[in-house]
């Protein structure tokens, strides 16, 4: 069961990413408002599980969502809706 605070947390994340598509790793934080420590420990989480692709060129780091982790956020944002 997942808790409360960390479906909101999710659902901010996932609002962050379905509105803006391509995004900054570094411009995450500045965004959802949340902490370095917990957007490194969920971004490695959901490359793991495929939801989002992260590509490299040099230091810039940019996320994308999958079609999967696009309908995992919508879910996950309508979940935190009704609580």
């Amino acid at each position: 069961m997942i808790k409360r605070t960390s479906l909101e947390n999710l659902a901010k994340l996932g609002e962050v990413l379905l509105g803006k598509g391509l995004i900054y790793l570094s411009s995450l934080q500045r965004d959802t408002g949340l902490s370095w420590f917990y957007i490194f420990n969920r971004i490695g989480e959901l490359e793991k599980k495929g939801l989002i692709t992260i590509e490299k060129a040099g230091r810039i780091k940019t996320i994308e969502l999958t079609k999967k982790g696009k309908k995992f956020f919508k879910c996950i944002i309508e979940a935190s809706q009704l609580l």
